[in-house]
């Protein structure tokens, strides 16, 4: 994604490019900012939320003096397949760079930002080559991290949510099961980074929530029958494995398939403990026949 307004220079990427489930593409131009000041995303973040709308972190392009796209501060956009609207920044975002940070897509629906700027003279040590420095923007006396939760509170619609098909009415903990469905790798890779970085979560998740205590429990998945996005509305039966956790507890509960932050509709099942080993009873020796 790039910034490609009259006297810019360019950017470089976020990609493969953000797909949302309607099948667009996050793209095009980025807002002015102060003065001459376009945004862009230069090896940096961007994740979808449940809704299909997509969070953007990007940084100002300057055509002169430096000109360049590796500038703070960075600002955070969202995008709802037609508009760009600015949203909130995080605390320490004057002085991150694009690239600085990452996203992922929790299976809440929510979206994890992870940002972090090294402080000192890392940036300023002078090229090897050139013996000039590799860069000059200010660099902090010390490092500066953000940890941010984002959320816009936006529902899935039901033809992007993965459809189970197959499912155990009864589970046993410590055991490994088989489940089918619709859509369980999703419609689009979750989130973005560049070529530097990768936090796909096209994959499916098992969510157990018991019923009379409310507590969440996940369970590891694995041996999927494909891992490829699939288009809304594709009929293609996925099947996965899933390991139930030996702390899950015991009675009904609802699985559910998770994947890119959208669950399916609950199915029921039955959390049950492992059956005693029988012990086995000695056999009488026979007496010898005379």
């Amino acid at each position: 994604m790039a910034d490609i307004g009259s006297g810019t220079v360019g950017s470089d990427e976020v990609g493969p490019a953000v797909l949302r489930p309607d099948g667009t593409l996050i793209a095009g131009d980025f807002p002015a900012g102060p003065g001459t000041c376009h945004y862009a995303v230069a090896d940096g973040p961007a994740s979808l939320f449940p809704n299909g709308n997509v969070l953007v972190m990007a940084s100002p392009v300057y055509p002169t003096n430096p000109p360049g796209v590796f500038n703070p501060p960075s600002h955070f956009f969202e995008f709802d397949g037609t508009n760009l609207t600015q949203v909130a920044d995080s605390p320490n975002a004057a002085s991150f760079i694009s690239y600085q940070g990452r996203m992922l897509l929790l299976p809440s629906g929510e979206v994890l930002l992870t940002a972090y700027n090294q402080g000192g003279d890392q940036l300023l040590r002078p090229n090897a080559r050139t013996n000039s420095p590799i860069k000059t923007p200010s660099v902090p006396s010390q490092d500066i991290a953000d940890v941010v939760l984002y959320s816009n509170g936006g529902a899935p619609q039901d033809a992007w949510r993965p459809v189970i098909t197959t499912a155990p009415s009864t589970v046993v903990q410590g055991n490994t099961y088989s489940i089918s469905g619709t859509l369980f790798n999703g419609s689009s890779e979750g989130a973005f980074y560049g070529d530097d970085a990768q936090m796909s979560t096209n994959y499916p998740l098992v969510r157990i929530t018991n019923h009379a205590t409310g507590h969440v429990f996940y369970a590891r998945t694995h041996n999927h029958s494909r891992m490829g996005v699939e288009a809304v509305g594709s009929g293609e039966i996925v099947t996965t494995q899933f390991d139930v956790p030996a702390s899950v507890e015991l009675g009904t509960s609802d699985l559910v398939v998770v994947v890119n932050g959208i669950p399916s509709l609950p199915a029921n099942t039955v959390i049950a403990t492992p059956r005693p080993t029988p012990t086995p009873r000695p056999r009488p020796t026979p007496a010898p026949r005379p």
